[in-house]
């Protein structure tokens, strides 16, 4: 018996040396409280911390909106948990403040490419490349034609009008089909984990000359239909509208004479 106490005790004094004020942060105020009077000893103060860490490793924050944040946060009563909920709030807000800013000037872009795109503005661009590729069934030009069309759907639906939905949902559409038309295909393509904005991941497709086009999603399945893909981001913000335009000019130029020498947003 005497043997059994002695372990009994130097395991508890054992444990007491660990303890921490990480892991008194991770037990909650009223554990703290009792751990403090002596009302409970180090061995339980341990075992209700790895309780909480367990619980929070298992909740993933990554992809869920600022109201599920604030509904976790809000219903939770694991001190762990509620600190990583409250970074995971910070970033998100962090993002959406930068995303708010690219989005300014994507709308401004819209705008001057509506009237100026290639000489004839982005609507006609659009038109002229719709015709060709009826004409003539090059499958690249069908490809960039599309890229273009969601790009243009992208940017339409920032403006956070009536219409921003459908035009969400056309962007959406115009990717997946993209999806199936490149497979098999010689063209450069797939998702990657988003980064920069709150959005599930970051689709790219690569034009034949190399340059990088990529848009975010916040489709979840969006892995089901696209290979994995380990690039980086070329950092080029809002460049999107400008690079598809800007090869369409070089491959394309007899269609677009007036077309100036530099697209817009360069």
């Amino acid at each position: 018996m005497k043997d059994t106490m002695t372990i009994a005790t130097t395991a508890g004094d054992t444990c007491r040396s660990e303890i921490t004020e990480e892991i008194l942060n991770g037990v909650g105020r009223q554990t703290r409280k009792d751990y403090q009077r002596g009302v409970i000893d180090a061995l339980v103060v341990m075992k209700r911390y790895k309780h909480n860490l367990r619980e929070a490793d298992a909740v993933h924050t990554y992809g869920l909106t600022r109201y599920d944040l604030l509904r976790f946060l809000k219903e939770t009563r694991n001190p762990i948990l509620r600190v990583r909920l409250q970074e995971a709030l910070s970033r998100y807000d962090e993002l959406q403040k930068k995303s708010g800013m690219q989005d300014r000037q994507s709308r401004a872009l819209l705008q001057e490419s509506l009237q100026n795109a290639l000489g004839v503005g982005l609507k006609r661009v659009i038109a002229i490349m719709k015709r060709e590729c009826r004409r003539h069934r090059d499958f690249d030009m069908i490809v960039v034609t599309t890229l273009l069309e969601a790009e243009y759907a992208n940017l339409s639906a920032k403006h956070k009008c009536r219409n921003s939905r459908k035009a969400y949902a056309r962007k959406s559409w115009l990717l997946d089909r993209l999806s199936w038309m490149l497979k098999d295909s010689e063209w450069r393509y797939g998702y990657c984990e988003a980064d920069g904005k709150n959005a599930s991941y970051v689709l790219y497709f690569y034009l034949p000359d190399g340059v990088q086009l990529s848009w975010h999603t916040k489709d979840f399945t969006a892995y089901e239909r696209f290979p994995y893909l380990d690039v980086t981001w070329d950092g080029q913000v809002c460049s999107t509208l400008r690079k598809i335009l800007s090869y369409i000019s070089a491959r394309y130029a007899p269609l677009f004479p007036n077309a100036a020498e530099s697209a817009p947003g360069q």
